[in-house]
């Protein structure tokens, strides 16, 4: 049920639950093993996307302090 309460809290929040979720959440109905696997793979996707989106904007700023550093010492020779 944590994997699945994680899914929930991740899930983009102008989406509605459906009425399977809802039914989940509130412990109407068991999580089925290939539901929960589903809800698995859209929550790895969405952190893979993240984790990418981090990424370039590490490498923007290596390449900005870069340009930043050499701009600056060529404007500063001695």
């Amino acid at each position: 049920m944590f994997k699945f309460y994680c899914y929930l809290k991740d899930r983009t929040p102008h989406v509605p639950l459906s009425l399977e979720e809802k039914k989940i959440a509130l412990g109407e109905i068991d999580l089925p093993t290939a539901k929960l696997a589903e809800f698995m793979q859209c929550q790895d996707a969405h952190q893979q996307s993240l984790k990418d989106a981090f990424a370039r904007q590490q490498e923007k700023a290596a390449v900005s302090d870069m340009f930043l550093m050499q701009s600056y010492s060529s404007h500063h020779r001695i």
